[in-house]
């Protein structure tokens, strides 16, 4: 995980000695963990502090340093879930005998399948109910991301031909709770689809759905400036609270199954193409049971308002640029913040986050959202749909790009004089490039159809 923080921050902090922790949760005192934190301003303590919570939590290392002129914050997971790779489903020695005799027997009287397939439309299974690497299927050599528990991979099916994400986690409790989860949603159309999980070795493998879309915090970083200028700026806070109504929306259908996602931020929350909101990497996903008692069902509850304060940070930064450092440093300062800032809706918008914040009301929040987003289509008189198209072309211009420039090409002539089918004259790189024609008419053409959706040369 790279977070960029505030120059003067960090410039505060890399003064300080001894920031580099790497620590075990039983020595994190809080004497210790609060060393060297006095000279530093309430602003750079937060910073500290934070990562100093979440290294107390889980193994791993923050480090501070200097990259491309700015200071950056790095923290590097080191077995962040606390498991045992070496152990689980290997070879052990004979003090693991009766372990071992308990799962040959449970596996020859419950005779339980190694894996399951939800869809076999994507997975092609062998004679023998395998799917192996490099037999029913083969690695692609691309990341699409990392999470909290593993990275995700393309793979493609050698029947099919067709590509879709592979994610591998260790086993553990964390990881049954993932599969669970997912397993629980899968049909819910607010997660990407899992295919097939199945145990390999001492590993889960999951093969999933990949989604054509982006993460908000790749939205956030690289593409609201574009809707922050003179001509699009009218759509900022409708997209905004569109985004933020069908974030609430797909974090509620976990809740409503019993699940907490536990780490909701925009890397963690995708927009498609199709303008939909999807949740994704449930590593750190928690289920409270129908027989909790009374302090467990109170820390679920306390999850799910956590859930939700992260999605208004999110949300925050879409619509004011201002993600805060933490769910804490939200709670403390977004009143102040907003009041601050030069927003006709200032009021409103702090409101809509005491329904959470200050009221623990998530109910009522959705239902506001909901409101507030039909009040913005009201008063500039446009359909959903319309505002989301509009929106769409600069989130996702190769799309309608891709779609244009097939309509504006005709058939070429061989030199013989036969006409060829458009689909054999016209040759699309796999961006959707404009095709090989003569280059100054191909620059007028992309610049008309470009015009017609308000898209920018690129």
């Amino acid at each position: 995980m790279l977070l960029v923080i505030d120059k003067g921050i960090m410039d505060e902090i890399i003064d300080q000695p001894s920031f580099n922790f790497e620590e075990k949760k039983e020595n994190m005192g809080e004497d210790h963990r609060n060393r060297n934190l006095e000279p530093l301003s309430p602003n750079s303590q937060g910073v500290i502090e934070n990562i100093q919570n979440i290294v107390r939590m889980k193994k791993g290392k923050a480090i501070l340093e200097r990259k491309d002129g700015e200071w950056k914050l790095q923290y590097i997971l080191s077995n962040a879930l606390g498991v045992d790779s070496s152990q689980t489903n290997t070879i052990g020695s004979p003090e693991r005998v009766e372990g071992c005799l308990e799962l040959l027997h449970f596996l020859a009287s419950q005779k339980p399948a190694n894996g399951i397939v939800y869809d076999r439309d994507e997975i092609s299974v062998s004679y023998g109910k395998l799917y192996r690497n490099g037999k029913e299927f083969k690695s692609m050599n691309k990341l699409l991301g990392t999470g909290i528990s593993g990275d995700v991979v393309v793979v493609k099916d050698k029947a099919t031909g067709r590509e879709h994400g592979l994610k591998t986690v260790m086993i553990s409790i964390n990881a049954v709770n993932e599969v669970r989860c997912w397993i629980d949603l899968n049909d819910s159309g607010n997660v990407p689809r899992m295919f097939l999980f199945q145990i390999v070795n001492n590993k889960i493998e999951i093969h999933m759905e990949i989604i054509k879309g982006k993460t908000l915090t790749s939205i956030m970083d690289e593409y609201m400036f574009k809707l922050r200028d003179d001509q699009h700026s009218h759509l900022v806070k409708p997209f905004s609270l569109h985004v933020l109504d069908r974030s609430l929306d797909a974090i509620s259908a976990m809740h409503d199954k019993g699940w907490t996602h536990n780490d909701v931020h925009g890397g963690n929350l995708m927009l498609d193409s199709d303008m939909r909101v999807k949740v994704i990497d449930f590593g750190g996903a928690t289920k409270c049971e129908e027989n909790a008692n009374l302090n467990e069902y109170q820390k679920h509850t306390n999850k799910i308002l956590k859930d939700y304060k992260e999605a208004l940070r999110v949300f925050s930064g879409l619509y004011t640029n201002n993600t805060f450092n933490s769910v804490k440093d939200f709670e403390d300062n977004y009143r102040n913040v907003f009041e601050q800032m030069d927003l006709s809706d200032k009021y409103e918008l702090i409101d809509l986050i005491d329904r959470v914040v200050k009221w623990g009301d998530s109910r009522k929040l959705r239902s506001d959202v909901k409101q507030q987003l039909n009040n913005v289509l009201n008063d500039f008189d446009q359909p959903r749909e319309q505002f989301l198209m509009e929106v769409a072309k600069l989130m996702f211009p190769e799309r309608f790009q891709a779609i244009l420039l097939s309509e504006h090409v005709q058939p070429m002539e061989t030199a013989e004089g036969d006409e060829e089918d458009e689909a054999d004259c016209i040759d699309f790189e796999p961006c959707c490039a404009a095709p090989d024609i003569d280059k100054l008419a191909a620059s007028k053409l992309l610049a008309e159809v470009l015009g017609k959706f308000g898209i920018g040369q690129f």
